[in-house]
């Protein structure tokens, strides 16, 4: 059946499911999620080089610096990076650490140097004699003559920058962010990294979304770095610009580099609101279960585990035990709310156990999705959920269901104003709310 175009929305999940299946294993064409899949989709698509550095070159000119390569930037005309290797073409970074450099004095100014496949000799040089800091591009500029991006050009790494890789890693830690592991060549480097007597001192650590699992390749990699040990962690983090956040608010940053980053930092998704204050009847027009939430909580219960969990796979085992708890991954620990008990229960097939608390600021990306929450404050099987609202009602206690994205609070509205750490009713757990504070409406 042909459809028009019009009718096909690439962003439906359902729509984007029947493409990957009607491709996968046609014409050549990977499935989806094979480590080979951008390789050999570009080439089909763009068979001459020429043409592949056409669309590319195209496509580069449109982009322009986002907030996390402003972050970096700073990082960079600040000392805090010393040396950068990207597979990507673009020349964002290079362009930011110039108008981050020209923010202090001249003495001060970092002057990146950028190594390609058409400039080698440079940043070999620069690791060499270690004339920090430096940028080396893998895979090539968007305006060299060279570019690896099919499945043929990434099997073999240019040996000389592949060498800077290996000495570079073998010398600090590595925060490996953005990059799927695909590349072969770029991995067997790491390899050889991993292998070398005391790398990677201050550790290797490899970014990824909550929901997905790094590529086996990447999973034997950091397997091998702890077995020579090396502390190697998957840390999670929904893109570049959220892990910017996070590292900005822990790091010292002059006045001016720090007023430069804040000016681009996006808006955030809630902010406090000024509550109503007009006087009016006291007869209940419209009445809801809705409660102000005063202070969020500042802990949460922290659970130690005997090997590395992904967020998804602890939540599986929560949710596999039945037990109304939630989760986040923290590497060897868990963030959690939920009946101790119950936390300890679900996670004993990987050592789960309870360990004190882990601090949470309410103002940061919250370690807790709010999708994942509401179980955690269900009191039985059947209780509400509401997994997308912010309010929605308990079939079987006439109880409230709060979301929120650190954590949900459940409620009987019948006293007037308490820490959710035991109200009178002693329905809600002092784990699911450590440091919050509601005020509950008088009926």
């Amino acid at each position: 059946m042909r459809l028009p175009r019009g009718e096909v929305d690439a962003s439906d999940p359902i729509w984007e499911e029947r493409v990957s299946a009607y491709f996968d294993g046609v014409n050549g064409l990977p499935a989806a999620g094979d480590p080979s899949e951008y390789a050999v989709a570009f080439e089909a698509v763009f068979p001459d080089a020429a043409d592949r550095r056409s669309y590319i070159e195209a496509a580069i000119r449109k982009g322009s610096p986002a907030y996390g390569h402003r972050v970096l930037a700073s990082l960079i005309t600040s000392g805090l990076v010393r040396g950068l290797f990207t597979t990507n073409f673009d020349p964002l970074i290079e362009r930011t650490v110039v108008l981050t450099d020209e923010l202090v004095p001249a003495d001060q100014r970092a002057h990146l140097t950028v190594g390609a496949l058409d400039a080698v000799e440079r940043a070999v040089r620069c690791v060499r004699d270690e004339t920090w800091p430096v940028l080396v591009k893998l895979h090539g500029d968007y305006q060299s003559e060279q570019l690896k991006n099919t499945s043929s050009e990434l099997q073999a790494q240019d040996e000389q920058l592949r060498q800077t890789l290996v000495e570079v890693s073998s010398k600090s830690g590595l925060i490996v962010v953005g990059y799927s592991g695909r590349d072969d060549s770029i991995m067997d480097a790491l390899d050889e990294a991993v292998a070398l007597p005391g790398a990677m001192s201050a550790g290797l650590w490899w970014v990824a979304r909550a929901e997905s699992r790094p590529f086996p390749r990447v999973i034997s990699l950091l397997e091998r770095a702890e077995a020579a040990g090396i502390e190697a962690r998957v840390v999670e983090s929904e893109n570049f610009d959220e892990l910017c956040g996070d590292i900005e608010r822990q790091v010292e940053l002059i006045d001016v580099l720090r007023s430069y980053v804040s000016g681009f930092r996006a808006r955030p998704l809630v902010s406090l609101v000024a509550l109503p204050t007009i006087a009016a009847s006291t007869f209940p027009a419209v009445r809801c279960s809705a409660v102000e939430v005063l202070r969020m909580p500042s802990q949460a219960s922290k659970v130690v585990l005997d090997r590395n969990l992904t967020t998804e796979e602890a939540r599986q085992l929560v949710r596999d035990s039945g037990a109304h708890c939630t989760v986040s991954s923290r590497g060897l620990a868990l963030a959690a709310f939920g009946q101790d008990e119950e936390l300890e229960a679900a996670l004993a097939s990987v050592g789960g156990r309870i360990s004190g608390v882990v601090p949470i600021d309410p103002e940061a990306t919250p370690p807790i999705s709010a999708s994942s929450t509401t179980r955690s404050s269900e009191r039985s099987r059947g209780g509400g959920h509401c997994a997308r609202s912010s309010v929605a009602k308990d079939t079987k206690s006439s109880c409230a269901l709060l979301t929120h994205p650190v954590m949900t609070l459940m409620h009987c509205p019948i006293v007037d104003s308490c820490p959710i750490s035991g109200p009178p009713t002693g329905q809600i757990s002092r784990a699911w709310s450590r440091g919050a504070t509601a005020r509950f409406p008088k009926r």
